[in-house]
């Protein structure tokens, strides 16, 4: 896991699930052409944990593969591994799904294929036959969309025999020489007695038996059972507790293929990000990143719309995204399905490169030289892409518990915030509650709480210690009223802190104007219907009115603290977004500009950049050279003031300052 807000040289990233990719020539072309650092490509394994002793999973390519078919089967794989890091694949990773077993219980196919002869197959190292398939159900089983006659039965990782299960498929992909694993379908649903069995071994880790009982009237770990929403600390426990499996889970598989393949890893399907309810919808199903993080270094987003602008006024950006897995110590990679044309998958890879170092997840080789353009670009200039210290003025605190304390007013806040900082210029990153007590926030100068409700003892003390040495404070809405268990503050947290370095604000409206829904205020359903997102009025009818109606006092709020401006651009609009990194020793600072004034105007279909600019560079420096992908650079102008002027940006540039 890598130290947060530490960049990394950004990768490409192709997806595919084709049927015939072992051995398929033409396959291996598009490999060759494109060169992905990233390959993530399907089905290809010897156990599917979803169907079993299968090839493939949909029933008309349903092929089962028996015992003594099995070892021609991995030396296959092997070869194909082996072609793809010839062809310049970095890292390969097939596909695994943990939450799912797929088949037919009655005609005995699909998983059931294996169950039935499970024991044929023991010398691949799955054990001894388990229980029926039907005991490791979290609920009743239904049809597997698009694949007729076919169910989908989802399972609970707190069954062992399922976790063993997926620990023998993990080992035997990592024997092939993949180099990582891709798992789907993450989420922890289940209430039966393993998942209770399981939750008390977590709560143990926790609480003593007296206070067990106190809290939660168990009064023993056999009378351990899972909370209903609503029910106050058992519930932000059992949610807690969802996100902790997935992390012991992701952290057993990892090691699991380390036997075999060193640095072998897990990269998780985790959310979609772009909107309020796609993020907040899956607390409760595990989708924890505080504790998968110990399992995995890449994190995937799952989103839909592209990178640019809808209408008039409003910017489609993954800048949280990016910003919450460095936040985390993990690597951000974004799929966007509808990022399919040339400037869309520019933009894309300019966010990656801004992001601090993640990937955009292309799906397809249509691109294929735009793919290998940007692995080239990227590898040709890490010297300044890796390891860098991100630039900060401004940290937002995040805090997980919000969500499991059903307090969806912090992610309002939130998603408000980062959408008014980054409109404004202002360099920020995502700071989490153990940052405070750990003392990692000496980097930023102002702290800005959106509704966090609950914080530790030492998580307020750590923001003490932050305002006494000089940093400043905003608490917006109710702020650490309660601690981590629940239980009220006799004392307010504008009191506890140095009151000279301190703004409270009622709420999130009284500095950031309301001003209609944003994108990311949407339903995901809603968010995801291209058409619809399409179709919303524009709440002005240029540009340029935009730029006025997203004003907002926050900016002035940040200078007045500051004693000094704190937008890190000037005379620039706000489709422009600016991240900066800056070396461990202070000599060099890298700042990435990124124009998304990308009109969107279909699935797939962008329009022309309209180039963004020029700006200015509010920083001190020798001197400056900025350059862009196109080949384009120069000297940047220095003003009187100090300040760097650059040229408009089509898409990405980025600038050296020395």
């Amino acid at each position: 896991m890598r130290p947060p807000w530490t960049s990394s040289t950004p990768f490409t990233y192709e997806i595919g699930y084709g049927q015939d990719y072992v051995g398929n020539e033409q396959f291996l072309s598009d490999v060759r052409r494109g060169r992905p650092t990233l390959l993530h490509c399907g089905h290809d394994v010897p156990l599917n944990s979803a169907t079993g002793n299968t090839i493939q999973f949909t029933p008309r390519d349903m092929k089962y593969l028996d015992p003594e078919d099995i070892p021609a089967r991995m030396s296959e794989l092997r070869q194909y591994v082996d072609s793809l890091h010839e062809a310049g694949v970095k890292w390969a990773v097939p596909y695994l799904i943990t939450m799912l077993i797929i088949g037919d219980p009655e005609k005995r196919t699909g998983f059931w294929n294996l169950y039935d002869r499970w024991e044929e197959y023991s010398a691949l190292g799955i054990g001894e036959k388990p229980g029926p398939p039907e005991s490791w159900f979290s609920r009743e089983p239904r049809p597997f969309p698009g694949h007729p006659g076919m169910l989908a039965c989802e399972t609970t990782i707190s069954h062992p025999e399922v976790r063993r299960f997926l620990h023998a498929c993990t080992d035997l992909v990592a024997r092939c020489g993949y180099d990582g694993v891709f798992l789907d379908v993450n989420t922890l649903i289940g209430r039966t007695p393993h998942d209770d069995r399981w939750f008390g071994e977590y709560l143990s880790t926790r609480y003593s038996e007296s206070e067990l009982k106190r809290r939660f009237g168990f009064a023993s770990l056999g009378d351990v059972r899972l909370g209903e929403e609503g029910a106050g600390l058992l519930w932000v426990e059992t949610q807690r507790f969802r996100a902790w499996a997935f992390g012991q889970l992701f952290a057993a598989l990892r090691d699991a293929g380390r036997e075999h393949v060193p640095g072998f890893f897990v990269l998780p399907n985790n959310s979609p990000m772009c909107t309020i309810e796609g993020f907040y919808s899956r607390r409760s199903v595990g989708h924890g990143m505080r504790y998968i993080r110990n399992g995995c270094d890449l994190l995937m987003f799952e989103e839909m719309q592209q990178a640019g602008r809808f209408g008039a006024d409003r910017i489609v950006d993954n800048i949280l995204q990016y910003k919450m897995a460095a936040a985390h110590g993990m690597r951000g990679v974004v799929l966007l399905y509808n990022a399919t044309d040339r400037a869309a998958i520019n933009l894309a890879n300019a966010e990656a490169a801004a992001g601090g170092g993640g990937a955009f997840v292309q799906c397809g080789f249509a691109e294929a030289d735009t793919m290998r353009f940007w692995r080239e670009w990227f590898e040709r200039h890490s010297s300044v892409l890796e390891g860098m210290d991100s630039l900060h003025t401004v940290g937002v605190l995040h805090s997980l518990d919000e969500m499991y304390w059903d307090n969806r007013a912090h992610l309002e806040a939130l998603y408000r915030l980062r959408q008014s900082l980054s409109d404004h210029h202002v360099l920020f990153d995502i700071l989490l509650p153990e940052h405070l007590e750990q003392g990692k926030t000496s980097s930023f100068r102002i702290l800005i709480l959106p509704e966090v409700r609950h914080l530790s003892n030492d998580q307020v003390a750590g923001m003490a210690r932050f305002c006494r040495n000089g940093g400043k404070v905003i608490l917006l809405g109710e702020c650490g009223t309660f601690d981590e268990t629940g239980t009220r503050r006799d004392e307010k947290l504008c009191d506890v802190l140095d009151a000279s370095g301190t703004s409270q604000a009622r709420s999130i409206s009284d500095i950031v104007p309301t001003w209609g829904p944003e994108l990311y205020e949407l339903s995901e359903e809603d968010y995801n219907d291209f058409d619809l997102v399409a179709r919303l009025p524009d709440r002005v009818a240029s540009a340029s009115e935009a730029e006025q109606v997203r004003r907002s006092a926050l900016v002035p709020l940040l200078d007045t603290l500051l004693g000094e401006p704190c937008t890190f651009l000037q005379d620039a609009p706000y489709s422009l977004r600016v991240s900066a990194f800056r070396s461990p020793d202070g000599r060099r600072t890298v700042v990435h500009l990124v124009n998304y004034d990308l009109p969107v105007l279909g699935k797939g279909m962008s329009g022309n950049p309209i180039p963004a600019g020029p700006a200015r560079i509010r920083y001190g420096g020798q001197r400056a050279h900025w350059f862009t992908p196109e080949g384009v650079e120069g000297d940047a102008k220095r003003g009187g003031d100090g300040s760097f002027v650059i040229p408009a940006v089509e898409t990405y540039c980025m600038v050296v300052i020395e």
